[in-house]
Protein backbone atom coordinates (compact mmCIF):
# COMPACT_ATOMS: atom_id res chain seq x y z
CA UNK A 1 0.00 0.00 0.00
CA UNK A 2 1.42 3.36 -1.00
CA UNK A 3 0.70 6.34 1.22
CA UNK A 4 0.31 9.61 -0.65
CA UNK A 5 1.58 11.53 2.34
CA UNK A 6 4.75 9.48 2.68
CA UNK A 7 8.08 11.30 2.46
CA UNK A 8 10.74 9.08 0.86
CA UNK A 9 13.89 8.29 2.83
CA UNK A 10 16.09 8.33 -0.28
CA UNK A 11 16.72 11.86 -1.45
CA UNK A 12 17.48 12.95 -4.97
CA UNK A 13 20.83 14.41 -5.90
CA UNK A 14 20.89 18.18 -5.20
CA UNK A 15 17.67 17.97 -3.17
CA UNK A 16 17.42 20.08 -0.03
CA UNK A 17 14.79 19.32 2.61
CA UNK A 18 13.85 21.17 5.81
CA UNK A 19 11.39 19.41 8.12
CA UNK A 20 10.36 18.92 11.74
CA UNK A 21 9.72 15.51 13.25
CA UNK A 22 6.55 16.25 15.21
CA UNK A 23 7.09 13.28 17.53
CA UNK A 24 10.42 14.73 18.67
CA UNK A 25 9.24 18.21 19.68
CA UNK A 26 9.46 18.54 23.44
CA UNK A 27 6.66 20.11 25.51
CA UNK A 28 4.28 20.68 22.56
CA UNK A 29 1.70 18.49 20.94
CA UNK A 30 1.76 18.24 17.12
CA UNK A 31 -1.23 20.54 16.62
CA UNK A 32 0.39 23.29 18.72
CA UNK A 33 3.63 22.83 16.77
CA UNK A 34 1.80 23.17 13.43
CA UNK A 35 -0.01 26.28 14.70
CA UNK A 36 3.29 27.80 15.85
CA UNK A 37 4.84 27.09 12.44
CA UNK A 38 1.94 28.86 10.74
CA UNK A 39 2.35 31.83 13.09
CA UNK A 40 6.03 31.91 12.04
CA UNK A 41 4.95 32.23 8.39
CA UNK A 42 5.38 28.63 7.27
CA UNK A 43 2.88 26.52 5.37
CA UNK A 44 3.77 23.08 6.73
CA UNK A 45 2.83 19.96 4.78
CA UNK A 46 2.04 16.96 6.95
CA UNK A 47 4.11 13.97 5.80
CA UNK A 48 4.80 10.48 7.11
CA UNK A 49 8.45 9.48 7.34
CA UNK A 50 9.53 5.86 7.65
CA UNK A 51 12.63 5.26 9.74
CA UNK A 52 14.43 1.93 9.60
CA UNK A 53 16.93 1.21 12.35
CA UNK A 54 18.26 -2.09 13.67
CA UNK A 55 15.70 -4.16 11.77
CA UNK A 56 12.88 -2.08 13.28
CA UNK A 57 10.65 0.30 11.40
CA UNK A 58 8.71 3.22 12.75
CA UNK A 59 6.63 5.90 11.12
CA UNK A 60 6.64 9.50 12.38
CA UNK A 61 4.51 12.45 11.39
CA UNK A 62 6.62 15.31 10.09
CA UNK A 63 5.99 18.89 9.05
CA UNK A 64 7.69 19.44 5.69
CA UNK A 65 8.68 23.10 5.45
CA UNK A 66 10.85 23.20 2.34
CA UNK A 67 11.78 20.72 -0.39
CA UNK A 68 13.72 21.76 -3.48
CA UNK A 69 15.94 20.22 -6.14
CA UNK A 70 18.41 22.89 -7.20
CA UNK A 71 21.35 23.38 -9.54
CA UNK A 72 23.00 25.16 -6.59
CA UNK A 73 21.98 23.13 -3.51
CA UNK A 74 24.76 24.61 -1.35
CA UNK A 75 23.25 28.07 -1.79
CA UNK A 76 19.76 26.83 -0.90
CA UNK A 77 21.19 24.98 2.11
CA UNK A 78 22.99 28.14 3.30
CA UNK A 79 19.82 30.22 2.99
CA UNK A 80 17.85 27.63 4.98
CA UNK A 81 20.45 27.48 7.76
CA UNK A 82 19.16 30.78 9.15
CA UNK A 83 15.64 29.34 9.27
CA UNK A 84 17.04 26.15 10.83
CA UNK A 85 18.63 28.19 13.64
CA UNK A 86 15.32 29.93 14.38
CA UNK A 87 13.43 26.62 14.33
CA UNK A 88 15.97 24.94 16.63
CA UNK A 89 15.62 27.81 19.11
CA UNK A 90 11.85 27.32 19.06
CA UNK A 91 11.48 23.52 18.90
CA UNK A 92 14.83 22.01 19.93
CA UNK A 93 17.70 20.56 17.93
CA UNK A 94 16.49 16.96 18.08
CA UNK A 95 13.36 17.72 16.08
CA UNK A 96 14.53 20.00 13.23
CA UNK A 97 16.25 18.51 10.19
CA UNK A 98 17.97 20.24 7.29
CA UNK A 99 19.42 17.70 4.86
CA UNK A 100 20.89 17.70 1.38
CA UNK A 101 20.89 14.74 -0.99
CA UNK A 102 24.09 13.73 -2.73
CA UNK A 103 25.11 11.48 -5.58
CA UNK A 104 26.63 8.93 -3.21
Amino acid sequence: MEIALEMPMAMKQNEVVLFINLASVQHQDPVKTLNTLQEMGYTPELKLYRWKTDEKERVDACALLHREVSDDPESVFSQLELRWDELVNTFGSGSVFLVMGSDE
